[in-house]
């Protein structure tokens, strides 16, 4: 008879500690296609629904509980919250625009693949946007990730769960990590499948983040490869 898994120690937080468990959305059906969405609004597939519903249902067998839910707006991830909001009976769900996805501008709507060949039209620094003006750059979406982790330290002692995407999640990783912005796809990044998550752990007292944990499905990508 094997033993029972031990429960790990960010899952008993010290008093006044604060515990930050950010994840992507379920398989959305531009994820299905390989489509790149940005900010366009698609909502889960049914292979999304069931990853969404099978994860939430084990973290309830594991006891996970949690204090509030924030998401995104946009469909795949605010169904996401859904789904674990009624499964974890946790009746507060918060939607904020700053946890939406990077605005890609013209490459919204066009088959990865296609992003992934085109030449870019200039060269790139971290202030350059993504897909034209209508996109966010690298230092853009840095930006947004400072206002959207400073948005979550004004929060009390408890555990979050946080639905959002992949672009900003990124972001938001490298931001803790303390790596500065790089120019295009340059520097380390973290790919996480759907519904893969980190979490990250405030001690009492200090707003100095430790990284907790890593679901074991995401990996780090090296500079050039891009997040899918």
């Amino acid at each position: 008879m094997s033993s029972p898994t031990p429960t790990p120690w960010w899952r008993r937080p010290e008093p006044g500690a604060r515990v930050f468990v950010l994840m992507r959305h379920g398989e959305s059906l531009a994820n299905a296609l390989d489509i790149r969405q940005g900010v366009a609004q698609f909502p889960l597939t049914n292979q999304g629904l069931r990853q969404a519903v099978v994860l939430a249902q084990r973290w309830r067998a594991q006891g996970w509980t949690f204090d509030r839910i924030l998401t995104s707006p946009l469909q795949r991830a605010f169904h996401t919250a859904l789904i674990f909001s009624r499964i974890l009976g946790v009746p507060h769900i918060e939607v904020e625009d700053v946890w939406e996805e990077r605005r890609i501008g013209r490459h919204t709507l066009r088959p990865a693949l296609h992003v992934a060949q085109e030449p870019e039209a200039e060269p790139l620094t971290r202030f350059t946007p993504v897909g034209g003006r209508n996109g966010e750059s690298p230092w853009d979406l840095h930006v947004r990730a400072m206002h959207a982790w400073s948005r979550l330290l004004r929060y009390g002692p408890g555990r979050y769960l946080v639905v959002t995407h992949g672009g900003l999640l990124n972001t938001l990783c490298r931001l803790l990590l303390n790596l500065s912005p790089q120019a295009g796809f340059t520097g380390p990044r973290v790919r996480f499948p759907n519904l893969g998550y980190v979490v990250w752990y405030v001690p009492p007292r200090t707003a100095q983040p430790r990284l907790a944990a890593l679901h074991p499905g995401a990996a780090l990508l090296p500079p050039g490869k891009r997040q899918q």
